[in-house]
């Protein structure tokens, strides 16, 4: 699968819930960023996605509990053995446990972002990703939005 990454940045969303993805989609589209999504319902299908693609996206947003392989394991698969290895990658989950930003940081994801119940704050949350799509350094730091480090 080859991404135009000169027309629009492409962003894969990895996300079982349907109305999440819903959210995450109008979220996204406030950026004011001219995207590009594919997305992928479970882990399963979000491998076989990343193995048939020959180009990196500009940004994956991943959910942590997902049927059929975790988003921790997809992370690590990601990172070990697609074409996408590079591009950062977002665990975009209610969890706030500890145990599980370790598990993803060891798994190689960029960040870990909480998200909001209400959908202002979902979508002032989700426009800090603005900065990895567009490259213009780190993700900000707030408290929903955590760089993946152990504590």
């Amino acid at each position: 699968m080859t991404l135009d990454a000169h027309r629009f940045k492409t962003v894969v969303l990895i996300e079982d819930g349907p109305d999440e993805e819903v959210l995450i989609s109008r979220a996204l589209d406030q950026t004011g960023l001219s995207l590009h999504r594919i997305v992928a319902r479970d882990g399963a299908e979000a491998v076989e996605l990343f193995r048939q693609l020959t180009e990196p996206p500009s940004l994956v947003l991943c959910d942590l509990k997902l049927p059929k392989l975790g988003g921790a394991e997809v992370v690590e698969f990601i990172r070990t053995r697609s074409e996408a290895a590079d591009a950062p990658v977002v665990i975009f989950t209610s969890s706030d446990e500890e145990r599980d930003i370790r598990r993803c940081h060891a798994a190689g994801a960029d960040s870990y972002v909480v998200k909001p119940v209400d959908f202002q704050r979902f979508t002032e949350v989700v426009g800090r990703v603005r900065p990895l799509l567009a490259r213009m350094g780190p993700a900000p730091n707030s408290p929903a939005f955590l760089p993946v480090q152990p504590r």
